[in-house]
């Protein structure tokens, strides 16, 4: 579906991100992980057409993303940004109303779409809500709903627990993992595997892809099943990792645990 080969991009001078190569299969959930300042931000900025490639190439079904239309790029493509904030005393439906831009219909087809995706997320007793009256959880959720309203084939989610508290970042992931088990492509960043854990049902967890990433690179592209996880972690990030029975399913953390290394 989306094919990234050669990317290269330089920014002031500097090489952010050197020789990217990553493929994303119709139905992938793609983690891209890695420590602060690995560069993975700025890949996805890249694939929304925010940033002009140095080299390489970037690809949707095998077309040229590079000139493609805004509205036929939104089309194939949705990004939660990671600082995304309004300011602006702007009703909630609005907002998730303006996601439909790139359909022709009516306004009355797009804010009872808009109505439809923030219902998805028990947000519509919001709709009238101006943005700057929400809290960070309640924020994001509309932010997910305007995802939802888009109806783009591919999800990008910037860091998307970032700032959450562990119900809200509980929560968050659950969704990520409902849309993926309903067929959605998702390519989410962050930098706390953790957080793969609250994913729902372990069916299918082992499969979820994992791709490291650090100084503008991509260093491993592995699935959460692998049996090596643990040393490509400790690699990328510097720290130990070990293993946490949770439920029925495994769960990475860093640390030593009980002060040791076993």
């Amino acid at each position: 579906m989306l094919s990234i080969e050669s990317l290269t991009l330089s920014l002031g001078g500097e090489k952010i991100l050197a020789d990217v190569g990553l493929d994303i299969e119709a139905g992938d959930l793609v983690i891209l992980l890695g420590p602060n300042g690995a560069g993975k931000s700025t890949l996805l900025r890249t694939v929304l057409g925010l940033h002009r490639v140095t080299a390489g190439s970037l690809r949707w079904q095998g077309h040229p993303l590079d000139g493609m239309a805004s509205v036929l790029r939104a089309a194939h493509m949705s990004w939660l940004p990671q600082h995304g904030a309004v300011s602006e005393p702007l009703a909630v439906l609005e907002l998730v109303t303006a996601a439909r831009f790139r359909f022709q219909e009516s306004r009355a087809h797009a804010e009872s779409s808009a109505l439809d995706a923030l219902t998805q997320l028990q947000m519509a007793s919001f709709a009238q809500r101006t943005l700057d009256t929400l809290s960070g959880g309640e924020t994001q959720k509309v932010a997910l709903a305007a995802l939802l309203a888009q109806d783009a084939t591919m999800f990008l989610l910037d860091e998307p627990g970032n700032h959450l508290d562990p119900r809200h970042q509980f929560e968050l992931y659950q969704w990520i993992g409902k849309q993926w088990r309903a067929g959605r492509t998702l390519l989410c960043t962050t930098h706390d595997i953790g957080l793969l854990g609250h994913l729902g049902s372990s069916e299918g967890l082992e499969r979820v892809r994992v791709v490291g990433m650090k100084e503008g690179a991509i260093v491993f592209d592995t699935t959460y099943g692998d049996a090596a996880i643990a040393q490509h972690l400790e690699q990328l990030f510097a720290v130990p990792f070990f293993s946490v029975q949770v439920g029925n399913h495994v769960q990475w953390v860093a640390g030593v645990p009980g002060g040791e290394r076993s």
